[in-house]
Parts: structure tokens; sequence; C-alpha cells
């Protein structure tokens, strides 16, 4: 009879463990799972390191649909456009990035990162273009100070 017991306790503490076990694998799948479906931030900046700009892009897009306040996603946009080679999407969103950064601080960062992107890609035209924009909302003297200008 005790070795009965003892078989039965072994076996009841054999089937928690199992059960335990399955619990956590099952949470972990559902993360996952959860994760493949949302991949968030994370998994846009995933996308775009394994050079995958496409889904990258598309991850932001749907950052950007759902929370269009967030600088970060539109930077990355901007990024992915503009190594998917779609440089007027890339200036739309370091453009509504400009907009959507609250400190002046941030805005400049995101203005140099602007004139970087155009320098980059020779797109002088749309620079000027651009600068001139910069310099009715900021003034002259503010850009001068704070942008580093493309000399040709």
């Amino acid at each position: 009879m005790a070795i009965n017991m003892r078989i039965k306790s072994r076996i009841g503490l054999f089937t928690w463990i199992i059960v335990i076990v399955l619990l956590i694998l099952a949470t972990v799948f559902v993360i996952n799972y959860l994760d493949i479906l949302n991949p968030g931030i994370d998994g846009a900046k995933k996308a775009y390191l394994r050079e995958d700009y496409g889904k990258a892009a598309k991850i932001y897009e749907k950052l950007s649909e759902r929370d269009s306040g967030e600088v970060d996603a539109q930077l990355g946009l901007a990024g992915c456009y503009e190594k998917l080679g779609e440089f007027g999407k890339a200036q739309e969103a370091y453009t509504r990035a400009v907009a959507l950064s609250g400190k002046k601080s941030q805005k400049k960062k995101i203005i140099q990162q602007i004139v970087r992107f155009f320098s980059r890609n020779s797109l002088y035209q749309e620079y000027t273009k651009f600068i001139n924009e910069i310099n009715q909302t900021y003034g002259e003297k503010w850009v001068r100070k704070n942008i580093v200008l493309w000399n040709k």
C-alpha cells in the first residue's frame, strides 16, 4: 500500500511538471505568434537590420497608421523608403517626422538627417526647395546656425 502511494505521488508530481512545461511552451508560442502578427517598432528595426526594407516599411506604415504621432516610426519609414529608392515617400516621411517632433533639438536633428538624405542621394533640387521651406519656417539665421548646408 505504501508503495502504491509513492507511485501515485510521483505520477501526480510528474503530471504537474508536464503541465507547467506545456504552459510555459504555450506562453512562448503565443508571445512569438503575437509578435509575428503585430511586431511593433522592434520588429521593424529587426527587419531593417536584416536589410528586409520592404517588410520593415510595411511594419512602420502600420505603426504610423496606429499612432500617427510616432516620430520614430516616421524616421524608420523614411529610412526604408530611402533604401528602396522611393525618395519622394522618404521625404514625406521625414517631413512628417519634423512636424511631429516636439522639441527644437529633436527638430534640428531630424532636419540635419534630411539634409544628409538629400546629399547622399544627390537630390540637390529637392534639397534647395526644402532649405527654402525651412528658411521660411525657422528663419535664415536659425538655418545657418543649426544646419550644415550642402555646398555643391
